[in-house]
């Protein structure tokens, strides 16, 4: 039999659809079933991640999308280092 190890469960969409009311209420879920739950965020809480976060109504095209894909590395570190825990 092989043992189930863990969901990667993603959120995304436009700003003001309620993905936080919608991850919030998730989470409380599955934590009240016994669920173990990390939570991440992109842009991540890193300098640039905030940086990102704070200018995005204000950045478009290219210079949007390239403060968004650098800033992953440090959100897939952390999913690496929880994968590597058994998460």
């Amino acid at each position: 039999m092989t043992q189930r190890r863990g969901l990667f469960i993603t959120l995304d969409g436009p700003s003001g659809v309620g993905k936080s009311t919608t991850i919030e209420a998730l989470r409380t879920e599955m934590i009240e079933r016994g669920i173990v739950v990390r939570q991440t965020v992109e842009p991540s809480t890193s300098k640039l991640g905030v940086f990102t976060r704070e200018n995005a109504n204000s950045i478009h095209g290219h210079a949007l999308a390239c403060l968004v894909m650098a800033d992953p590395v440090r959100a897939h570190r952390a999913r690496d280092q929880a994968v590597a825990q058994g998460w």
